[in-house]
């Protein structure tokens, strides 16, 4: 399959290659937004799905990490005619989570929700469900302009109550630390914190006078005494139990299962998202966490090349962009 124009021969190197990159990839699911908006249908999986309504949600919600980095990044862009089309090519995906929350929101009920078969559910406990809170999560904490602020007081009311329904629901399915839910758990969590203490305007975006902020603030960032004075139990319990990995695992390859699967990426990856969220509870880790990168990233390079030369420049790329 060929790939979509503006992706295949992009050098990505500068944010603007990186914007038209993440809307070429983009563009070819606009035609497939059900009539409301809330999901986005497979063409090619036809009626062989036993899941078509949550299919949809999947595929509505994966991309919508690329939208907000294209949300995140277009202010910086100097091409003006790339700031119209981030705005027309995302605007469906706002549209949509808009619909999602009304229909969330404190007037609403189950019963209404259930007449509608492209409505979010409010829990889900299909594994596939859980990266969905952890994107709309991260939308949350680190979209405000373009996301955040662009809901409305129901709208946000309705966000609240969704995050508060996928945080129960995953903290009922946690087994074990670091599995799906717990991640779900987590980032809802921070999600919900950071609605607790964000303005109510744009206009007073800065909450410097807000007591809850300034007693977050009162920690110390030293990697090897964390301060969790200020902090829940559960969210004391969680930031030990990502230091101690970290700790224990002195190569960087963290996130190993009884089967011997690894996941050190992803976990990375989650890890510093979670830093950005909440820089001053999960942020702690993030010195901790770069120097574990480092080390993987460069335990990994033997791995991408034939030779084991460890020379692979696409590697300390990947490394560069994660610091």
């Amino acid at each position: 399959m060929p790939a979509p124009p503006g992706f295949g021969n992009n050098r990505l190197a500068t944010r603007s290659d990186h914007i038209t990159a993440i809307l070429s990839l983009l563009r070819p699911l606009l035609p497939h937004f059900s009539p409301a908006g809330t999901i986005i249908h497979n063409p090619s999986a036809g009626s062989s799905s036993r899941e078509p309504t949550l299919d949809g949600v999947v595929a509505f919600a994966a991309p919508l990490w690329l939208v907000g980095a294209a949300w995140q990044g277009f202010r910086s862009v100097p091409e003006p005619h790339l700031v119209g089309e981030i705005l027309n090519v995302t605007r469906p995906w706002l549209d949509g989570l808009k619909v999602v929350f009304d229909a969330f929101d404190d007037k609403s009920d189950e019963n209404s929700r259930r007449e509608r078969d492209d409505v979010w559910s409010a829990r889900c406990d299909d594994e596939r469900w859980w990266p969905v809170v952890e994107v709309v999560s991260w939308l949350a904490c680190n979209c405000r302009v373009d996301f955040l602020d662009l809901l409305t007081g129901n709208q946000r009311s309705g966000l609240r109550r969704w995050l508060e329904m996928q945080c129960d629901s995953a903290v009922a399915k946690v087994q074990e630390p670091f599995d799906k839910p717990w991640w779900a758990k987590v980032y809802a969590h921070v999600a919900l914190k950071f609605l607790d203490v964000s303005c109510d305007s744009p206009e007073q975006r800065e909450c410097g006078e807000n007591p809850r902020v300034q007693t977050a603030a009162m920690r110390n960032p030293d990697r090897g005494n964390l301060d969790l004075s200020g902090l829940s139990s559960e969210e004391q319990e969680d930031v030990e139990a990502l230091r101690k990995l970290y700790r224990e695992n002195s190569d960087g390859w963290v996130g190993k299962t009884d089967k011997g699967i690894d996941y050190s990426c992803e976990f990375h990856f989650k890890t510093l998202l979670l830093a950005k969220m909440d820089p001053k509870g999960y942020g702690q880790l993030r010195d901790q966490v770069a120097e574990k990168v480092t080390q993987f990233s460069w335990d990994v390079q033997g791995f991408m090349n034939m030779d084991g030369n460890g020379n692979s420049e696409a590697m300390v790329r990947m490394e560069a962009k994660i610091h």
